[in-house]
C-alpha cells in the first residue's frame, strides 16, 4: 500500500541547504498508528528536479504526520507550497520472528571432568559440539561455565538497549557558512599565551594614562596604543593598520598624517 505525502505548510528552504518538512499522509482514512515506521521517498510523478528526498524511514506522529528530509539542489531559496505532493509514502510492516538460540545455565560444575560437564550442560538437546575433538569441547564447556550469566535462558531475558539508534545518512552535511576568525585558529593558544604575559606584567594598568601613536606611509595607515611609564617608556598594547583606498593614496602627506590620526 503506497500513500502519498502534501506539505503541511508554506516552507522556504536556503539556497543549497536541507531541511526537515512536515508531511501530511493522504488519504487521511487509512489506519495507521502512531509511531508506525514509514518508508519516505520523493513522489515518483514528480516534475520537479530543484530537490532531492532523502529516502529514509521515519514515524508516523498522533497527527498522521511525518518528518522528510527535503534538499535544495538550487542557488536560490526554494519555496514548496502548502499541499503540494513532495513525497511517496509506504508503511512498514513490523513481524516478529523467533530464532532459535542456544541458551544454557551452569552451576558448580567440575572442568576437570569432561563427561560430568556434558550431563549438566545436556549437550544433545542445548548445543552441538561432535564438529569439536576432546579438547576443544572441554574448552567450550569451561567457557559457558565460567560466563553462565551472559547466556540467556529465554528470549525474553535478552532485553534491548534504546540509547543509542543507527543512523543511515544518504547526503553529505552541508558546509556551515561562519565569519572568518579575526585571529588564525592556530594561533589562539599563542595569543592568549602572550596576553597572559602581559597581565602578569601589570599591562595594560588602568591608573595610568594611555597614548596613541599613528603613521601613515604611501599606501597604509598604522596606530598603535601604549602605555607610558615615569621613565618615558612606551608599552605597545595594541596595534591596528589598514590600506589606503584608491583615493585615499593620491592625498598629500599632510592629509594621510591626519588620516592616520582619525583611524587611531
Amino acid at each position: 500500500m503506497k500513500l502519498i505525502g502534501k506539505a503541511v505548510s508554506k516552507v522556504r528552504i536556503s539556497p543549497n541547504s536541507q531541511r526537515y518538512v512536515d508531511i501530511s499522509i493522504q488519504p487521511t482514512n487509512v489506519t495507521l498508528q502512531a509511531g508506525q515506521p514509514l518508508l519516505i521517498e520523493k513522489y515518483v510523478n514528480s516534475l520537479s528536479s530543484s530537490f532531492l528526498v532523502a529516502r529514509a524511514v521515519s514515524n508516523m506522529n498522533t497527527n498522521n504526520r511525518c518528518l522528510a528530509l527535503i534538499l535544495n539542489l538550487n542557488d536560490s531559496t526554494l519555496v514548496l507550497s502548502k499541499g503540494m505532493v513532495l513525497v511517496s509514502v509506504v508503511p512498514i510492516e513490523q513481524v516478529s520472528v523467533l530464532q532459535n538460540i542456544n541458551s544454557i545455565r551452569v552451576n558448580n560444575l567440575k572442568r576437570n571432568n569432561l563427561n560430568n560437564l556434558k550431563n549438566v550442560i545436556n549437550l544433545e538437546n542445548s548445543i552441538t559440539l561432535s564438529h569439536l575433538n576432546h579438547s576443544e569441547q572441554s574448552d567450550v564447556i569451561s567457557l559457558f561455565n565460567k560466563y553462565n550469566s551472559a547466556f540467556a535462558l529465554e528470549l525474553s531475558a535478552l532485553g534491548e538497549c534504546s540509547i543509542i539508534q543507527h543512523e543511515i545518512h544518504l547526503t553529505d552535511n552541508i558546509a556551515t557558512r561562519q565569519k572568518p576568525y579575526r585571529v588564525p585558529y592556530n594561533f589562539k593558544s599563542e595569543m592568549k599565551k602572550q596576553i597572559n604575559i602581559l597581565l602578569d606584567a601589570g599591562l595594560p594598568d588602568f591608573d595610568k594614562s594611555f597614548a596613541i601613536c599613528t603613521d601613515a606611509t604611501k599606501y597604509s595607515l598604522g596606530a598603535v596604543l601604549v602605555q607610558e611609564e615615569e621613565s618615558w617608556f612606551q608599552h605597545p598594547i595594541i596595534f591596528a593598520s589598514r590600506k589606503l583606498g584608491s583615493t585615499e593614496v593620491k592625498y598629500s602627506v599632510a592629509e594621510k598624517e591626519a588620516l592616520g590620526v582619525v583611524f587611531g
